[in-house]
């Protein structure tokens, strides 16, 4: 999924306005909307699902993270209880 910051820019007053079609594209596009104030940008929405692969990818990678760091301190977990965790954390 790759991500956009250059479409979907609207003002508050616009997203408070048109929350229900903007709720209802957000599902069927998966792309971020973001929310400017006074001509600077304030926040970003996004629906959940996107949010939720989002939000599982940054854990998969601290993870992924720990594991580098791990191996360079020489504190390497065996391949199998990877998998176990994994497995039991994201279902693969």
């Amino acid at each position: 999924m790759k991500i956009s910051i250059k479409d979907n820019i609207n003002s508050l007053s616009f997203f408070k306005i048109n929350f229900n079609n903007i709720v209802s594209n957000q599902k069927k596009s998966h792309s971020p909307f973001i929310i400017t104030q006074n001509g600077k940008s304030a926040g970003i929405f996004l629906d959940i699902e996107t949010w939720e692969q989002i939000s599982r990818k940054i854990e998969l990678l601290k993870l992924i993270n720990e594991g580098e760091e791990s191996t360079r301190q020489e504190a390497s977990i065996p391949i199998k209880k990877v998998k176990a965790m994994i497995n039991e954390e994201y279902g693969f």
